[in-house]
């Protein structure tokens, strides 16, 4: 997922796998199966993200993320909304738009229809923020044999 795009309707397709504590998380980028497809050098980011819902969990319940994450010094604004799991594969719809603070701010929005559901959905409940977490994640693109570019 291209973090820098604007806002623009996108399927997030997305798999999570589990590493043993055993393995040496670095030496993954050193893998003869990794080097070779590698589009560029791993880069590690410092992220904050602050997870935004309604106090009776009015988004979530409906489907919907809203996520504010802050990488350096640039703030974006993320709704994952409804989609389906099979097993550790996960697919829904993203929308992500630079913004200027870690508050929400609906009216930034450029896609109407889904300003107005989410504000439909809030009602008249406010935004609280449920949780924030902060981590380093080293990330490069990689291609693979049919040309599709995956993020790891």
């Amino acid at each position: 997922m291209d973090m820098n795009q604007t806002m623009k309707d996108k399927m997030e397709v997305e798999i999570k796998l589990a590493i043993a504590e055993s393995v040496d998380l670095d030496g993954i980028w050193r893998h003869p199966s990794v080097v070779h497809r590698l589009k560029q050098q791993p880069t590690t980011d410092f992220l904050t993200s602050i997870y935004y819902d309604t106090p009776d969990h009015r988004l979530l319940d409906q489907g919907y993320t809203l996520r504010v994450r802050q990488n350096e010094e640039r703030w974006e604004l993320t709704v994952k909304g409804m989609g389906h799991s099979a097993g550790s594969l996960h697919e829904r719809d993203e929308w992500n738009i630079s913004v200027t603070s870690p508050e929400p701010d609906f009216s930034q929005l450029p896609d109407e229809a889904l300003r107005n559901t989410l504000q439909n959905l809030m009602g008249d409940q406010p935004l609280e923020k449920l949780m924030t977490t902060r981590f380093h994640r080293t990330w490069s693109l990689l291609s693979l044999d049919q040309g599709d570019l995956v993020e790891l």
